[in-house]
């Protein structure tokens, strides 16, 4: 059975936004398909929370079209992370694994809040 994840999300061309309160269970192959291509503007962000409640989140960035991807950890006011192309990001997605562990994320690396590359 493939790992399943809660998904929460806002897309400004649609307006439509789910809270991680509100989150959908989702797949891997379900975000490829349904939501990954809708991260187009700026505002725009997906977020996955595992069954340990750890998040990995999405961000695009339209002037560079790549995308900001991360595992906040509060307790170290940073988040683990990486600029990924639109394949880069589709890798990652297809090789996600069950639980977000920063290890299982080599080419992540560590930032503070407030400070990106």
């Amino acid at each position: 059975m493939p790992a399943s994840y809660t998904a929460f999300y806002e897309f400004a061309d649609t307006g439509e936004s789910v809270t991680a309160e509100e989150g959908r269970r989702v797949d891997g192959a379900y975000v490829l398909r349904e939501l990954l291509g809708r991260l187009r503007n700026d505002a725009d962000f997906l977020g996955l929370i595992d069954d340990r409640d750890t998040t990995l989140q999405l961000l695009y960035d339209a002037g560079s079209n790549t995308y900001w991807a991360e595992i906040p950890v509060v307790a170290e006011k940073g988040s683990y992370g990486a600029w990924l192309s639109f394949h880069g990001v589709v890798a990652l997605i297809q090789g996600l694994p069950s639980r977000f562990e920063v290890p299982a994320f080599p080419g992540f690396s560590f930032q503070r809040f407030g400070v990106r590359n």
